[in-house]
Parts: C-alpha cells; structure tokens; sequence
C-alpha cells in the first residue's frame, strides 16, 4: 500500500484551516477523512486466503463484523512528518 501525497494533503489542509472560513473548515474536515479513509481502507477490508485484498461483489456482500481498531502498526505512518 502507498502513502503517496502525505505531506502535500497536510499542508492543504493546515492552509484551509488557518483561512477562518467555515467552507474552508468543511473542507479540511473532508479532507482529513478522505485521506484516512483511502489510505487505511485495505488494512480492514476482508481479504484472500493469499492475502490480497477480496474484491467486492454486491450479490455477496461480507457478513456483518465487529471491526477491532488496532493503531499501533501505522505509528509513525512511513513518510508522513506530521
């Protein structure tokens, strides 16, 4: 998995935040969400007995789960200075 554009989507976000316009804020609260959720998604997505990700096919969606959320492998995220 990549992590292409950390930085770059950090500083974004730091200047829509410093701008004080609530646009602005909505934004940036997109953007962070955006950025955790399509870089992170394949760390909780079911996957292969070879362990590549399963694609996702609407007639069979998976079972309903209990995800357990578990940080600590993405600290520090390699690449990202913040």
């Amino acid at each position: 998995m990549g992590f292409a554009y950390i930085d770059e989507t950090w500083e974004r976000i730091g200047t829509r935040l410093k701008t004080g316009d609530l646009a602005d804020l909505a934004c940036a609260g997109h953007a962070i969400a955006d950025f955790y959720a399509h870089s992170l998604y394949g760390h909780f997505a079911p996957r292969n007995a070879d362990g590549s990700l399963r694609l996702y096919d609407s007639s069979k969606p998976p079972p309903a789960a209990k995800l357990v959320y578990d940080f600590r492998p993405f600290d520090p995220l390699p690449g990202c200075t913040m």
